[in-house]
């Protein structure tokens, strides 16, 4: 029962800090925040709805790209060597 309590501890801890860490990044970015950003959509969006689709398509290959290498470890002979390598 020791090590299952010491676990929820731990994970706890990792949590709290996550929401930490989103509330800071939060309340500095606002405190950062000058002008009015959402006066016209070419200062919200510069790229436009093409910018915003290129960058969604971007990110999500990135993704995808990333996960399938790591999902491709477990099948690896020796992970810890050709996974730096992969990635």
């Amino acid at each position: 029962a020791g090590g299952m309590d010491m676990g929820k501890l731990v994970i706890n801890a990792f949590t709290l800090a996550k929401i930490s860490l989103v509330a800071f990044m939060t309340v500095g970015g606002f405190s950062c925040w000058t002008g009015n950003m959402f006066a016209s959509s070419s200062k919200f969006v510069p790229g436009g709805a093409t910018g915003v689709l290129k960058s969604t398509a971007s990110l999500f290959f990135g993704f995808i790209g990333f996960d399938e290498v790591c999902c491709m470890a477990s099948k690896a002979k020796n992970p810890s060597r050709t996974m730096p390598r992969a990635l």
